[in-house]
């Protein structure tokens, strides 16, 4: 190309100096062109993108959520944006959703993103599609008895089942924990009206014709109710996202505090060491200690499309007491830790604030509230066998601010349930230790903590299980016995009034 190029320059008369410098300037942009060409069709594409989200804003959403439905973290801005854009996003139903994402519109003329049933993770179109069809062609399904007759349910084995009952689609057919303990009947009765229909035999309810309809098997629900805090957590793994209500949506909706950071994609490269002021709600905390025995905690906060940790230091502890409990709405002025591809916050500061409706005009707006006064430092030390500390860098210094007078909130009276397991060599035991573990769990919910010491490779391992809430009560402690074996054991003590009883770990 060289070559072509300086016998063309020297054919018109030019010098071999200008053109071996002229050469010079434009070999580099043979690395990476971008000619008008390329200009004119990205512009041409941003123009097409703008309008049709201008436009045609639901059906925008709905090509954009089923381009992302593999990427959790892009699944959850997208559904961010329907929320900004006043879309809403309606969860998975056997009686509404399609495939993938649709659009859906109600009597009323509205229109509403609906979930696909095959977004739903372990769950697939080929599973879905024959279900879909048949209430298309007999309606919505009135039970989930009538649906085992109906459709051909024989593309959904156990686990795809319950992943859709945890998901929130057979909602209207009862309660999620309920349909999850009759998984094994509904795969048992459709696997048996399947066979019937296949067989073409002729029940004696067939020789009456339409005058006697054949009776439907009946399935009976237990009683129960699933907390939303449990349903928010298999939504999240399941979707990605979840469905309860967010207030951070109505400080959103408002307007108000702008400057805060209330969603994951705001972090952006090179925001590291940054000073930012962050709002979320307390998902989960882990209380640990450092390599020197000082406490810290790692609170988990939920943000309007994902979560973010942040790292709160023993002098910050100090003065923030009370604050770091599940569910509280935070204002943190932080420092950003970006390392990797893993970004995280130090705080500096916290403050607890709430979203409350104006008496007269039904606006939501913030209060915040003062920060808790100083306390001492907490004196408990890591339970014997924690072998693993994790090692941490200095907290950084944190700015005075005005102290309130209002007493910290004491914490309730609990007991706390530990748990000491012995890790197997084979990982297939372990899991299903672990299952069998979670599920007796949830089954008994209330208002106690729970921790794990695992026995692994020499070193006893301190989890805090922080989601989890249980009531202690004898049926409880003789299952756990049962299903832990010789090999471990359970312990229960009464957790200290601050709270601060046995909280390191190592995940």
């Amino acid at each position: 190309e060289r070559d072509k190029f300086l016998q063309g320059a020297l054919a018109r008369g030019h010098s071999q100096e200008l053109a071996e410098k002229v050469f010079a300037l434009i070999e580099p942009f043979a690395g990476y062109g971008f000619p008008k060409a390329h200009a004119i069709s990205y512009g041409l594409i941003s123009y097409w993108t703008a309008y049709l989200k201008a436009n045609f804003p639901e059906e925008y959403m709905v090509c954009l959520l089923n381009a992302y439905v593999e990427n959790t973290e892009k699944l959850a801005v997208s559904v961010a944006e329907c929320r900004r854009l006043g879309i809403q996003v309606m969860p998975p139903s056997v009686n509404h959703s399609q495939v993938e994402f649709s659009v859906e519109h109600s009597a009323d003329g509205g229109t509403a993103v609906r979930v696909g049933l095959a977004s739903v993770k372990n769950v697939g179109e080929g599973a879905v599609a024959p279900v879909i069809e048949a209430r298309e062609q007999e309606g919505p399904f009135a039970s989930i008895e009538q649906m085992c007759r109906v459709a051909d349910m024989r593309g959904l084995n156990r686990k795809s089942l319950e992943s859709l009952v945890k998901a929130g689609a057979f909602d209207e057919f009862g309660d999620r924990g309920a349909l999850l303990e009759v998984v094994d009947r509904v795969l048992s009765l459709a696997q048996s009206e399947a066979n019937l229909r296949e067989s073409d035999q002729i029940s004696m309810f067939d020789l009456f014709g339409e005058s006697v309809p054949t009776p439907l098997a009946q399935i009976d629900l237990p009683a129960g109710q699933t907390s939303e805090s449990e349903k928010k957590v298999w939504e999240t793994e399941l979707l990605g996202v979840n469905f309860a209500d967010n207030p951070l949506l109505s400080l959103q909706a408002s307007g108000g505090d702008t400057k805060a950071i209330m969603s994951r994609s705001e972090f952006k490269a090179g925001m590291n060491g940054e000073k930012i002021e962050l709002k979320g709600q307390v998902a989960s905390v882990s209380h640990r200690y450092t390599k020197d025995q000082k406490p810290y905690s790692i609170a988990n906060i939920v943000l309007l499309d994902g979560d973010i940790d942040v790292f709160v230091w023993e002098n910050v502890l100090d003065r923030t007491q009370g604050l770091w409990e599940p569910s509280k709405l935070l204002t943190i002025e932080g420092r950003v830790r970006a390392r990797d591809d893993r970004v995280s916050v130090s705080c500096l500061n916290a403050s607890e604030f709430k979203v409350q409706e104006d008496a007269e005009s039904g606006d939501e707006r913030t209060a915040p509230r003062p920060s808790i006064p100083p306390q001492s430092s907490p004196s408990a030390k890591p339970p014997n066998g924690a072998t693993r500390p994790v090692e941490t860098p200095s907290p950084a210094a944190a700015p005075s601010s005005p102290s309130a007078e209002t007493p910290p909130k004491p914490y309730p009276r609990q007991r706390r349930l530990l748990l000491h397991i012995r890790e197997s060599d084979e990982p297939d035991v372990n899991y299903r230790l672990m299952e069998d573990l979670k599920q007796l769990l949830l089954g008994h919910q209330g208002d106690d903590t729970v921790g794990l010491e695992i026995a692994s490779n020499g070193h006893l391992i301190t989890l805090e299980w922080a989601p989890v809430r249980v009531n202690i009560c004898p049926p409880l402690q003789e299952a756990l016995e049962e299903v832990i074996g010789p090999s471990g054991s359970i312990s229960i003590a009464d957790e200290p009034a601050n709270g601060s009883a046995h909280r390191n770990g190592v995940t």
